[in-house]
């Protein structure tokens, strides 16, 4: 005899939990930092009690490492033919996300980063490395297209997101204006021919 199924006590998830959930651990590191962030105030902001965070992530470090890998937009490769296009995409979805919560939670993390180093180092993994992973395979395409003759994608890595990083700093200050589209192709065209791989690559 099949026995009958066991009913949950309580209300049903909701499918926008998770999201809402990682949405508030970002908006709450972005606003207070590793020593204000905690299980208590991403629920309240989540508008969810503790358990179902408990239920779902074993501490909050578990906890804000999902929240910066699913909330990091364009960690998919995608062949465009090009390698300037290809760093133009990246570079566009990148300078986006920089201007809400979660670049501004990207900052913190690099000021927490000498604190607490693991944290830094398990959210590097998810997101910093992946990005340069994606960089590998388009230099790598170029490369077998002839559009490039050497591996240049730490410097390209470091030349393009560290500059839009800054010019996001600077922005946030009033200093500057968000980059929009046209400057990330001509940031991606300086990169591109200050590594000599100018100006075929067009």
């Amino acid at each position: 005899m099949t026995s009958p199924t066991r009913r949950r006590i309580g209300r049903p998830e909701s499918p926008e939990l998770r999201g809402n959930v990682l949405r508030a651990a970002i908006d709450a590191y972005a606003e207070k930092g590793w020593s204000g962030f905690n299980f208590d105030v991403v629920a309240t902001r989540a508008g969810v009690g503790r358990p179902a965070l408990y239920r779902r992530w074993a501490d909050r470090t578990a906890l804000l490492v999902d929240a910066f890998k699913e909330l990091t937009p364009s960690l998919v490769d995608e062949d465009l033919g090009s390698l300037r296009q290809e760093l133009v995409r990246l570079g566009v979805d990148y300078a986006t996300m920089m201007r809400g919560s979660r670049g501004l939670a990207g900052t913190r993390l690099m000021a927490d980063a000498h604190f607490h180093p693991d944290l830094f180092a398990r959210v590097s993994a998810e997101v910093s490395e992946r990005r340069e992973d994606l960089v590998q395979r388009s230099v790598e395409r170029a490369r077998a297209r002839g559009e490039i003759a050497d591996d240049c994608t730490r410097d390209i890595t470091l030349l393009l997101f560290g500059a839009l990083w800054e010019r996001s700093a600077l922005a946030a200050t009033g200093r500057a204006m968000h980059a929009e589209r046209p400057d990330v192709e001509h940031l991606v065209d300086v990169v591109l021919r200050g590594l000599g791989q100018g100006p075929d690559v067009v």
